[in-house]
């Protein structure tokens, strides 16, 4: 499942239905192989850049610069699951 933002009401809460999810071509091949994190990061960096996903992107930026922005994840092993990958292009890492 997506890593989802969430902060009081409005449009944050919105931005959490898959604006800037992984494909699901992508979390497919994927499939929470510790032994493939490194590549899928590469892949959902590269689909973070697209329009749709860069724009929401922004948006979340300008939320996490005006308080806290919690990022959720139904992964079992939130280290490498598709919230760390955003957590660091949020951070600019």
């Amino acid at each position: 499942m997506a890593a989802r933002a969430q902060q009081g009401q409005g449009p944050a809460r919105r931005l959490a239905e898959g604006s800037r999810a992984p494909s699901s071509d992508l979390r497919k091949w994927y499939s929470h192989d510790p032994d493939k994190f490194d590549e899928f990061s590469k892949r959902y960096r590269e689909e973070l850049k697209d329009d749709d996903h860069a724009e929401a992107l922004e948006q979340l930026k300008d939320y996490a610069k005006k308080g806290k922005l919690t990022l959720l994840t139904a992964s079992k092993r939130d280290d490498i699951s598709d919230a760390t990958v955003l957590k660091k292009v949020l951070d600019g890492k």
